[in-house]
């Protein structure tokens, strides 16, 4: 999904394959990426659009709810402001 920090690494990659001459191998990427978007857009279906099996809800601790919104707002923030996370790899790899 692409403001998420997944879809800028694919991206990357598949980009610097291209810029490389390595079609064949971008172009598994691809279709590679292209399968698991099924697989991910079905459980999205199935979450938004199917009747539940069940109508039991989950009860959790504010702890377990506030980790997990810190998680999903750091993710967020990675895969829309990248710059930050790649100067930091680069200190500490190039």
């Amino acid at each position: 999904i692409p403001p998420f920090i997944g879809f800028y690494a694919k991206w990357i990659i598949l980009s610097e394959l291209i810029n490389s001459d390595m079609l064949s191998i971008a172009l598994i990427g691809i279709i590679v990426s292209v399968i698991a978007a099924f697989y991910y857009l079905r459980i999205v279906w199935y979450m938004y659009f199917e009747e539940p099996l069940t109508s039991n809800s989950l009860n959790v601790s504010k702890d377990v709810k506030v980790i997990m919104s810190v998680n999903g707002l750091i993710i967020l923030l990675l895969g829309v402001f990248p710059g930050w996370l790649m100067q930091l790899c680069d200190s500490v790899f190039g």
